[in-house]
């Protein structure tokens, strides 16, 4: 670097022959290094025999494409659809009503970027019962269980494995004994 003084009598910092081709590589390799997406966790809602799905996603360029797929229990892809206008940076809403006879289903949503960057993908599943649109969910992981048919939904506090924990079957706590008074 030079410096110079101008008829102002301002410096002024005078750079190397081809500094102006470095910032530009710069400034292009900075672009180019575009994060991707981010796509929060799906929310399944039934709406008449219907779901939808709620999300958001947010990308620091702009979002080009939100996509889901929907699996049946055994794992076929049933039905597929993006949404593409008006995304912007940051999206947030509601899918249109899908329409699913009864089963067991998973969905899987993706974001992609302007760059065409993928967000991590997300999953959530959900199981329609009964009469078409009769909803149950959200599923439990396959870690958490149900409590058995009659079962209270706690675990027992004392007693036996699995015995109802209500006032009946929980022990009286031991009476401390009480100090003397001095007489007999």
């Amino acid at each position: 670097m030079q410096m110079g003084m101008q008829p102002t009598g301002q410096l002024s910092l005078i750079p190397p022959a081809g500094a102006g081709v470095m910032v530009d590589r710069v400034l292009a390799a900075v672009d180019h290094m575009d994060a991707p997406p981010y796509l929060h966790d799906i929310t399944v809602n039934q709406v008449g025999s219907n779901v939808t799905f709620t999300s958001r996603a947010n990308d620091d360029k702009g979002l080009r494409e939100i996509s889901f797929r929907i699996f049946d229990a055994g794992g076929n892809k049933i039905q597929e659809f993006s949404l593409t206008t008006n995304l912007g940076k940051s999206w947030q809403g509601t899918t249109n009503p899908v329409s699913l006879p009864p089963g067991r289903y998973s969905v899987i949503a993706k974001a992609v970027d302007t760059g065409g960057n993928s967000s991590k993908e997300q999953t959530a599943a959900f199981e329609l019962a009964g009469q078409p649109g009769q909803f149950v969910q959200p599923m439990l992981p396959p870690a958490m269980t149900q409590p058995a048919p009659g079962a209270p939904p706690w675990p027992a506090a004392q007693g036996q494995p699995g015995q109802d924990p209500s006032p009946s079957n929980i022990l009286p706590a031991p009476v401390p004994p009480q100090p003397s008074t001095g007489t007999r």
